[in-house]
């Protein structure tokens, strides 16, 4: 068996505040993500998601992409070591092994490009400034700029 890791977008409390308010475009990486279940939109939105939109949820031995998905939607498996807040494993997801990533489609997986993993802090600091344009200003938890700075 392998380890394999899995990585989902996990909102803030001032974001949800935010997408309640304003609606889903108002945080970028909440859109980006919701992008990839509607078959119109999600070869753009595989283009545009990026790493730091996610957090590492869970490590799951499995023997593949195929049993990472059915392990990650059947709780209480040892195989499963939740690091996290998590839902099952589904759409928009992604899944990581070695140095490689792939996003969960609705008919099975995605390998995403290399750049998928380089962290670009302006495109972050981008995402939030757009993020809050004309709309009041959220002080930034600090805690979630340092899990995306530390990613391991």
């Amino acid at each position: 068996m392998k380890k394999f890791k899995v990585y989902q977008v996990n909102l803030t409390r001032p974001e949800n505040d935010r997408i309640n308010e304003y609606g889903h475009n108002a945080v970028g990486r909440h859109r980006r993500n919701i992008d990839l279940h509607f078959k119109s939109k999600a070869e753009l939105a595989k283009s545009n998601i990026r790493y730091q939109d996610y957090n590492h949820v869970a490590d799951i031995m499995a023997e593949d992409l195929e049993d990472v998905f059915g392990k990650g939607n059947a709780w209480n498996n040892p195989d499963v070591k939740i690091l996290g807040a998590m839902h099952s494993v589904s759409v928009g997801d992604v899944v990581g092994y070695e140095d490689a990533f792939y996003l969960v489609e609705n008919y099975g997986f995605y390998k995403l490009p290399d750049s998928f993993y380089k962290f670009d802090r302006g495109l972050y600091e981008a995402d939030w400034e757009r993020d809050t344009e004309e709309q009041p200003k959220y002080n930034v938890d600090q805690r979630l700029i340092n899990q995306v700075e530390n990613r391991d």
